[in-house]
């Protein structure tokens, strides 16, 4: 499974190369957010790695207008309290469990974004059996 994605940091060359707009307030929010709580809202690294409860732009259709706007990269499950939870945190799934997983069944054909990435990193087995 993916555990670390490299995406895209420029906003000009989402915006050039998908023909959408930043939300500007929403950026300015989140800066101003991850300023005062930076643990709790990390940023794309200037390697444009992204780890899992990081925020990231992401492009959404609203109307017949795309946008992008910083969003963090997980799921939230129904009914968690908790914004990060500690138990049960999802950020991705296998295309073989999307309709089989309660997590993910009721998100089908919903609410969708789109993360530009350039790579993703999985972990693989090493020799001696450890992920790396």
């Amino acid at each position: 499974m993916c555990f670390l994605i490299q995406g895209v940091k420029k906003l000009k060359e989402i915006e050039d190369k998908f023909e959408a707009r930043p939300m500007i307030n929403r950026f300015k929010e989140f800066e101003s957010l991850s300023k005062k709580y930076p643990e709790e809202f990390k940023k794309i690294l200037d390697s444009g790695h992204i780890y899992p409860n990081y925020f990231a732009p992401v492009i959404t259709r609203e109307c017949e207008n795309f946008f992008i706007s910083p969003m963090r990269y997980r799921l939230r499950p129904h009914g968690s309290k908790e914004e990060i939870p500690s138990q049960y945190n999802v950020f991705n799934a296998r295309l073989d469990s999307l309709s089989k997983r309660k997590s993910w069944r009721p998100l089908i054909g919903k609410n969708h974004g789109i993360v530009i990435l350039k790579r993703f990193y999985e972990w693989v087995e090493g020799s001696e059996g450890k992920k790396t």
